[in-house]
């Protein structure tokens, strides 16, 4: 493994260790301040502000408190990309649930630019044609 693997992986799993502290300023510490975050449900944010935002939504307690679990994580170091999939234990109308999905999560150096969140869903947000 090169250098520039293991320090993505690295920042990788800080990054994750910030949203399972529920640390918003840890979490923003890792983005530019030109970042972009596209959501799960196609909403971008755009910019640090934007972001955190969003993030501070997430942590507001409405979900209850929420958990991250890495299932795998792939690095590409020549391109800067770190792909993570997780489970996301969280509270749903005071239902405990859990989410699957992943982030590739875009770097420059040791800052992310961009973050791409996908999960599955139960049920299709669309019909078929």
């Amino acid at each position: 493994m090169s250098d520039r693997h293991t320090e993505l992986k690295r920042l990788g799993d800080k990054f994750l260790g910030a949203f399972n502290r529920a640390d918003v300023d840890g979490i923003m510490s890792f983005f530019t301040e030109d970042a972009v975050y596209e959501e799960f449900h196609g909403k971008v944010n755009e910019g640090k502000v934007a972001i955190r935002k969003s993030f501070e939504g997430l942590f507001s307690g409405r979900f209850g408190t929420i958990r991250f679990d890495e299932d795998d994580t792939f690095v590409d170091p020549g391109e800067g990309k770190v792909m993570s999939s997780w489970r996301l234990h969280l509270d749903m109308d005071d239902v405990p649930m859990v989410l699957s999905g992943l982030d590739l999560l875009y770097f420059e150096g040791n800052k992310i630019t961009r973050k791409l969140t996908y999960v599955k869903a139960k049920a299709g947000l669309y019909e078929a044609l």
